[in-house]
């Protein structure tokens, strides 16, 4: 190894991060930015994409705003062809937006199952079938799923959003399988409990529990899951591919919190 290279950095790389606007996806898009990468901020709250691309750019990053609905294909294919056409190549996704709305298969409507697995599951095949061939063009990559604990473990009322995160698990290590012989790694993350403006609408008691359940006695902050992103999609991580790495202090070795009389929330 040359001296004083550093795997971990992304200097030359260009990265999309959908859901980049807010919470886990606006602190993995200032991370990859800030070790060297190109950054395309895709999110429908284009006010919010806006903000992480100033942030960025006062701290001397390189990045572009981009409202981009993911339930869309026309506009997830021209989130890649903006990335490709700005920064001249693609070497990383991180599909990371999503949607859920809390009930069991008897409270849900059709249309909060169908809003749930569009956002949350379609969007990464649909991101990665317009990104893939791109990731080849540049000579290889990485994309990096947000799935969630709730892929691995059981919570009571959380149908939609279970299924459509144990979709993106099953999903990443079949594109792992898929495409890993043309140097494309896939990877997914997933997170615990993590204080995001999301987070901050479920009842104040799922909090105080979470944090009591876990190994580490506190919940997680979403710097802390785009390290692992931003590891999964560097050099660092050259020999990962299909794996599903817990980012959650360890909730997912506990269980589930004693929450089940709190009222239904919808998180967008």
């Amino acid at each position: 190894m040359a001296a004083g290279f550093d795997r971990l950095s992304l200097a030359g790389k260009v990265a999309i991060v959908t859901g980049g606007g807010n919470g886990i996806g606006a602190e993995t898009a200032c991370l990859m930015a800030s070790r060297g990468a190109a950054v395309l901020i895709a999110d429908i709250d284009e006010d919010a994409a806006w903000r992480t691309e100033r942030q960025i750019a006062d701290e001397g990053g390189r990045a572009t705003a981009l409202r981009v609905d993911v339930g869309s294909a026309a506009d997830l294919q021209a989130m890649v062809d903006a990335a490709v056409d700005m920064f001249g190549g693609l070497h990383i996704l991180c599909n990371n937006a999503f949607f859920q709305v809390i009930g069991s298969v008897e409270q849900l409507s059709e249309a909060d199952w169908d809003r749930t697995q569009t956002v949350s599951l379609k969007s990464v095949f649909l991101g990665s079938k317009f990104a893939i061939p791109r990731i080849r063009a540049s000579g290889g990559g990485a994309i990096v799923n947000t799935a969630s604990m709730h892929a691995i473990t059981g919570f009571r009322g959380f149908a939609a959003y279970q299924s459509a995160k144990g979709g993106v698990c099953a999903l990443t290590r079949q594109m792992a399988m898929d495409y890993g012989h043309e140097n494309i790694r896939v990877n997914a993350v997933l997170p615990g409990p993590t204080v995001t403006a999301a987070f901050a609408q479920v009842p104040e008691s799922y909090v105080r529990i979470s944090a009591r359940r876990t190994p580490i006695l506190r919940t997680g902050r979403p710097d802390e899951t785009a390290e692992a992103i931003a590891f999964l999609a560097s050099d660092a991580a050259s020999l990962i591919t299909g794996i599903a790495m817990p980012v959650d202090g360890g909730a997912t070795i506990v269980g589930e919190p004693d929450w089940l009389d709190e009222k239904p929330v919808i998180l967008a």
